[in-house]
């Protein structure tokens, strides 16, 4: 993370007076609270955009390589869209509208940085990774329906280790992907290529099998623990028996389609594992008026390579959007404000002048110094230089 200033000289360390009067200092102290970003908040899928950038960003402090940061960045992305390089191409960067960056130079190319990092794991064959928590009572499911949302639905029961059969009307999986958007901004092979690391979890297909025509819902109740519809608007109201769910608003969203469709998978889990699902606790969401703006260092946003509108001609499969090189998603993961989590500027730590902040031997993302109460006075100086607004004074 790029800083002005960031080297000032530390002053000596001066006692400071606990008594009253003219030396009397606040009660009050430092605490360390982790707040949501609202590239978070503004993502539909709600992806942890901010921990897949920074990780990248801060790989140099947490010991790691560039093929490992990004790895890394890789795996926090799939944990809620199992199609990265597909969104990289096809979202509206809803994430980048809310970015608290706009503020200064211009919001972080989230969805570019998706794109990238999304080819990457494609380019090096990394297999969506299974749940950390493994269901406790495996079930056998159906998922109709092969868009965006099922897709979504399937990957998320597979990896906990469900079974999985995914019925889909069509011969080909990725509903409006396939349909709708046009080969020069998604290239079948970037769809298929994110599809079948999907079937690689064991996910069996039923292709060209329509509900209600190559298959009953009677029928699938009967031989499946579960059943998701994830038709959209089209299911039926029969969606509402036991035993059956329904994702909405299914594929008409992409990016609403993939976080419906992972709650429809939560819920399904759930029922089978006789475990309720947790109520969310979401927290605070952090605002441009809590960023110290002028402490980042200014730096533009990237712009992606385009084709010629004569190369788009000569060829209409040709991808129109070259994406981000190396060295800008570099640029653009830096450019992360980490808003609401520390990222280890060290400014709380030079300024403390009674070393109230100890540096973590062996730190984990956001988490690099351990506050010491007892030797704060409360000069609240840690709370007033934190530029990401990490630090409260309570």
């Amino acid at each position: 993370m790029a800083l002005l200033n960031k080297n000032p000289k530390a002053k000596p360390l001066v006692a400071r007076p606990s008594g009253s009067g003219a030396g009397q200092v606040s009660s009050q102290r430092p605490v360390q609270a982790a707040k949501r970003p609202p590239c978070l908040v503004g993502c539909p899928s709600f992806n942890a955009v901010r921990g897949w950038l920074t990780i990248v960003a801060q790989r140099g402090k947490l010991g790691l390589g560039l093929p490992e940061a990004l790895e890394a960045a890789w795996k926090i992305m799939v944990e809620t869209n199992p199609l990265p390089a597909v969104m990289g191409r096809v979202c509206p960067a809803p994430c980048e509208d809310v970015c608290n960056r706009k503020e200064k130079d211009g919001a972080v190319s989230i969805n570019a940085t998706e794109r990238w990092i999304g080819d990457w794991g494609l380019e090096r064959k990394l297999p969506l990774p299974r749940a950390a928590k493994q269901a406790p009572r495996p079930g056998k499911i159906a998922v109709v329906g092969a868009g965006p949302a099922g897709l979504s639905s399937a990957y998320q029961l597979a990896r906990r280790g469900h079974s999985v059969t995914l019925f889909e009307a069509a011969a080909a999986a990725g509903g409006i992907l396939r349909a709708s958007v046009p080969a020069s901004r998604l290239p079948l092979h970037v769809l298929d290529a994110e599809i079948a690391r999907i079937l690689d979890l064991g996910v069996t297909f039923r292709l060209s099998t329509r509900l209600g025509d190559g298959v009953s819902l009677e029928t699938l109740r009967a031989g499946f623990d579960a059943v998701c519809l994830a038709l959209g608007e089209a299911a039926p109201d029969e969606a509402h028996e036991p035993g059956v769910f329904r994702v909405s608003p299914g594929g008409d969203v992409v990016a609403a389609a993939i976080e419906n469709g992972r709650r429809t998978a939560d819920e399904i889990d759930a029922h089978l594992s006789g475990v309720p699902l947790a109520a969310p606790a979401p927290g605070p969401t952090i605002g441009p008026e809590r960023i110290k703006h002028a402490t980042y260092a200014p730096q533009p946003r990237a712009t992606r390579a385009t084709r010629t509108p004569e190369e788009l001609a000569a060829d209409p499969l040709l991808e129109a959007d070259l994406g981000l090189t190396e060295e800008q998603l570099l640029i653009e993961a830096d450019r992360c404000y980490s808003c609401g989590m520390c990222f280890d500027c060290e400014r709380c730590w030079m300024f403390c002048q009674n070393e109230g902040f100890r540096k973590v031997p062996n730190p984990t993302p956001g988490h690099y110094y351990s506050l010491m109460l007892d030797a704060c006075n409360g000069c609240k100086k840690c709370a007033n230089i934190c530029p990401s607004g990490f630090i409260d004074w309570v």
